[in-house]
Formats: structure tokens, sequence, C-alpha cells
């Protein structure tokens, strides 16, 4: 029987290759490049483009933000200036206590008039007319009375027109000769009594008397 060819057995540990003179060793990894898994090595060696999307989104809305207050601060500025400058107006206008312009005096009111006393109320003692020669009837009198005439004759005719006062069947006084063709007139009678009477005395003219107090 043949023997089969034995294999040479391999060396249990293999040679270590030297680096040739010239040649740098090959570096050492750190502890952490040892520790890194593959994933994580592939995610630091291409970044993802949705990070850098986000990135950009984020920077848009702080800037749209940062805008927005400075708008609403400078607009706010702006209202407050006018404000400030019309209440410094307002109390530059305002005048001072010793530029107040005095208040008027209230004028005097006018005293009231004394109203006249009341006549007092007149009473007609005797009211008569006729024509030619006539009676009253008789009437009594204060002191003082008036009596009221008027008389017109008719034209051509004898003028002129006389009036007797009488207390009973005694003359006291003539109180009225008017000669003129017409004419009237008020007297005041200083005669009073009772039983007082007027006699007309007059050819053709018409008359008329009234006696009052």
């Amino acid at each position: 029987m043949s023997t089969p060819p034995q294999q040479p057995e391999e060396p249990a540990e293999k040679p270590v290759q030297e680096p040739a003179e010239g040649q740098a060793p090959p570096p050492s990894p750190t502890p952490e490049a040892q520790l890194q898994s593959p994933t994580q090595a592939e995610d630091q060696a291409e970044p993802k483009p949705e990070s850098h999307a986000l990135r950009n989104v984020a920077l848009i809305v702080a800037g749209l933000f940062v805008a927005i207050v400075a708008g609403f601060l400078i607009g706010r500025n702006g209202q407050e200036s006018p404000t400030g400058q019309v209440s410094a107006t307002q109390a530059v206008a305002t005048p001072s206590p010793s530029q107040a312009s005095p208040s008027p005096s209230a004028a005097p009111s006018p005293s009231p008039r004394p109203s006249p006393s009341p006549s007092p109320t007149s009473t007609t003692l005797v009211d008569i007319q006729g024509a030619g020669s006539g009676t009253s009837g008789s009437f009594n009198a204060p002191n003082p009375w008036k009596l009221t005439y008027n008389f017109e004759c008719p034209e051509g005719g004898p003028p002129g027109l006389a009036v007797d006062l009488y207390q009973g069947d005694t003359l006291v006084k003539e109180v009225v000769n008017d000669a003129r063709s017409s004419g009237d007139g008020t007297m005041l009678v200083n005669l009073g009594g009772s039983n007082l009477t007027l006699r007309i005395r007059t050819l053709d003219c018409k008359w008329r008397l009234t006696a009052t107090t």
C-alpha cells in the first residue's frame, strides 16, 4: 500500500512584516474610532439633506420673527412721538393763573320803579243830553266833582250855553257860561252836597252834560 502524501503544517503564527526602510508605519486606530459603529461612520461621512432643509427653514422663521418684532417697535415709537409733542404744545398754550382774564362783574340790577297808586274809580252822577233849555234830576256829589259838557248851536241861530247849579230851589253857582256857537270843556266843581240839580240855559243849541266823581 502506498502512503498518502502529507501536507506541510502551517506555522502557528504568521511572520510580522516589517515596513521597509523610508515607509511610515500605519497609524494606530483611536479608541473612539474603534467604538464607532459602521452606521455612525456612514452618518458622519454623508450628511442627510433633510437636516439641511430643516436648518434653512428654522433660519427663515427666526429672521421673519426678528423683522416683525423690529417693525412693531418702530411703529410704537412713531405713535408715541406725536403724543409727546401734543402734550408739550398744550402745556405751552395753558395760561398761567396770573394771565387768567378777570371775570366780569355783575351789572347792578335796576331798582324796581314804584307802581303808581290806582286812581279811585269814578262814578257817574249825571249823564243827560237835549236841545234848548233843560234840567237834570237831583243827585248827591262829594267835594269836589267834575262836570264835562259839549254843545253845538244851529247855523245862524243865537249862540252860547249856560249851566247853573241848584241845591233844592236855591241857586248855588253858575258853573258853565260859554258864548261860542259850539264847544266843549271839563271843569272841577268844589261844591258838594245833596239834592243838587243842573239847569241848562240855551235857545236852540244841542248839548250833553256828564257829572262824575
